[in-house]
């Protein structure tokens, strides 16, 4: 098996040593250069076309001993295969290797065995959704021949290389080369071998079909979209829709589930029989009300089904604002909302997913915008500037009137006014000063550090699944954010939860903070794959 896997790059070069000072073969120290044609064969010409490789080395050997030391740096690259049309990219290897060798003359030739140690960089770079690499330590092993070339000597070597990886230790590398050897990047999750996986999944736009494709046996045992398929119903029912491009029937019938399995199962059977959730409309904690009407939302939860119906009308016909919201408000039905604007806008965005009248709460928010296109909850009586975090819950809330019927002119008006107010900042800079900022004054949340559920929070990926949501044509006001996204993946990937944000939650939806996290990956493959369709991004 590891032979078969060595065998999946084939590289023809050219390679010279010179002696140093001058002379033979048989001088202790030479140096060399080299360069061919970088020829991808088995299961690496599915991601590559024939390219190119260069190297320098320097070599110690001296005549009387069979011994010999070998340093080597090398650079390889090589167009990618199976892209979208219009869309170009490449793949790199930067490397460096010391070895020990041994061999013996026979005649004009000395053929030779080597083992040794080395450090890999390995680079994919795609046009229009920017790049991602990685660096992993590795050892090597194979043998050659040298030969005279006049006054110079030349040489023919193949070689296996393993690289070091805690998740999937023992995976070989190798090729059969000329000079030197550039290693074969990690087939990643979503089939395209050598690419990394931060970009993997994002080479084909929406009707492609790279994301889903299995590797070849023996190199991986599992793709990135498997593992999120395997999962929870509310997952792998936007996986189907958003990444696997699906049948219709088979997206629904897998939807259904979230009523009756898994953490939306859960969550509706928390429901007490006054219709609350955690004895209240709102708390502190994340088990409120609103809370699950938002997690639910979420997930997905069919608004149709008649889990969703009878959860929604029993919030609808018995639910207020007493204890939880201002004293004015305590009448209040959950509906109609309190007085701040980012639990309103999160109110306004559950309502109107699930087809209830918030028309009131629309109008009341509409009132409230800002100058400067935004929200914010602190407003009027403590802050003329807006929130990202305001603005972003009362944009999801118009998102979701529209789509229920609600878009008027003014709706629509107000939502794109909020939007600008985010693209005009890029996502997470000041527009005063252009700086980057870091984290949230109020929660004290880094924007550039993704959560899920984000509840009132904002962070930039939540702030490109709106705009992704929103159908927006992504611009270059979006381009720092997507670098962002593209720079978070693990090796396999995945996007870790970076942050949980304290509080008591009502179910669990990820192995917890700093593990990966299907709804961060689930949430980051999606926008990168909007950013990817865009026609402001192929060539």
């Amino acid at each position: 098996m590891k032979l078969r896997l060595a065998l999946c790059l084939g590289v023809v070069s050219l390679s010279l040593l010179q002696s140093v000072p001058a002379g033979a073969i048989g001088r202790p120290f030479q140096i060399g250069f080299g360069g061919g044609m970088s020829v991808p064969v088995s299961n690496a010409k599915d991601a590559f076309k024939t390219g190119f490789h260069g190297q320098a080395m320097v070599k110690w050997k001296p005549p009387a001993i069979p011994f010999g030391l070998r340093g080597t740096v090398g650079y390889e690259r090589m167009d990618l295969k199976s892209l979208a049309p219009g869309t170009s990219g490449h793949g790199s290897i930067l490397s460096g290797l010391g070895n020990v060798t041994l061999g013996m003359s026979v005649g004009p030739i000395r053929p030779y065995v080597l083992a040794g140690l080395g450090a890999f960089n390995t680079k994919a770079t795609v046009s229009g959704a920017g790049s991602a690499s990685t660096t992993k330590f590795g050892i090597d092993g194979g043998a050659g021949v040298e030969f005279k070339l006049g006054s110079f000597s030349g040489f023919l070597e193949g070689k296996v290389q393993e690289l070091q990886d805690a998740r999937h230790p023992g995976h070989v590398r190798g090729g059969l080369l000329g000079g030197t050897r550039a290693p074969r990047g990690r087939r990643c999750d979503g089939g395209q071998g050598g690419v990394p996986c931060a970009l993997a999944a994002v080479i084909r736009p929406p009707g492609g079909n790279a994301v889903g494709r299995r590797p070849t046996a023996g190199v991986r045992s599992m793709t990135v979209v498997d593992w999120l398929l395997d999962s929870d119903p509310s997952i792998r029912w936007q996986v189907m829709r958003d990444l696997t491009d699906a049948p219709a029937d088979e997206v629904a019938a897998e939807r259904a589930r979230v009523a009756r399995e898994g953490v939306g199962g859960r969550l509706l059977a928390l429901q007490a029989p006054d219709g609350r959730w955690g004895g209240a409309a709102w708390n502190h904690g994340w088990n409120s009300t609103m809370h699950v009407l938002w997690l639910l939302r979420h997930l997905g939860l069919d608004p149709a089904s008649a889990e969703a119906r009878r959860a929604v009308t029993l919030v609808r016909d018995h639910v207020t604002w007493r204890g939880c919201g201002p004293p004015e408000c305590h009448d209040n039905p959950f509906f109609a909302g309190e007085l701040e604007p980012c639990i309103n806008g999160q109110v306004a965005m559950a309502g109107a997913y699930f087809g209830q009248d918030v028309q009131g709460l629309i109008d009341r928010l509409l009132g409230e915008q800002l100058s400067d296109g935004g929200w914010n909850c602190e407003a009027p009586s403590r802050s003329t500037r807006s929130s990202f975090n305001t603005t972003l819950c009362v944009l999801e809330a118009l998102l979701e009137h529209e789509r229920a019927g609600g878009g008027t002119p003014n709706v629509i008006a107000a939502r794109l006014r909020g939007k600008e107010y985010l693209l005009e900042r890029r996502l997470f800079r000041r527009r005063s000063t252009g700086e980057v900022i870091e984290r949230d004054r109020k929660g004290g949340a880094a924007w550039t550090r993704f959560a899920f559920p984000t509840w009132w929070h904002y962070d930039v990926l939540r702030g490109l699944e709106y705009l992704r949501s929103a159908g927006v044509t992504p611009d270059e006001r979006v381009a720092e954010a997507i670098e962002l996204v593209v720079s978070k993946p693990d090796a396999d990937g995945r996007w870790p939860l970076e942050v949980q944000h304290p509080g008591v939650m009502p179910a669990d939806l990820d192995q917890g903070e700093g593990q990966p996290s299907r709804w961060n990956t689930l949430r980051a493959l999606r926008v990168l794959r909007w950013h990817r369709a865009s026609p402001r991004n192929r060539p």
